[in-house]
C-alpha cells in the first residue's frame, strides 16, 4: 500500500510541477504577444516627420 501512495504522490508532484510551468509559459507568451500587437499597432499609425523637402514639394504641386 505504501508504494501505491508514493507514486500517486510522485505523480501529483509532477502534474503540479508541468503545471506551474505551463501556467508561467502562458504568462509569458501572453505579454509577448500584447508587446507585439502594440508595436504592431504603432508600426501602423506611424507618420513620417515632415521634413522641409517634403513641404516644398507639396507647395510646388
Amino acid at each position: 500500500m505504501g508504494e501505491i501512495k508514493g507514486q500517486i504522490l510522485g505523480v501529483v508532484l509532477v502534474l503540479t510541477i508541468f503545471g506551474l510551468i505551463a501556467g508561467i509559459f502562458a504568462q509569458v507568451f501572453k505579454d509577448a504577444a500584447n508587446n507585439v500587437a502594440s508595436q504592431v499597432t504603432s508600426q501602423v499609425n506611424y507618420t513620417p516627420p515632415v521634413t522641409p523637402a517634403a513641404i516644398v514639394v507639396e507647395l510646388i504641386s
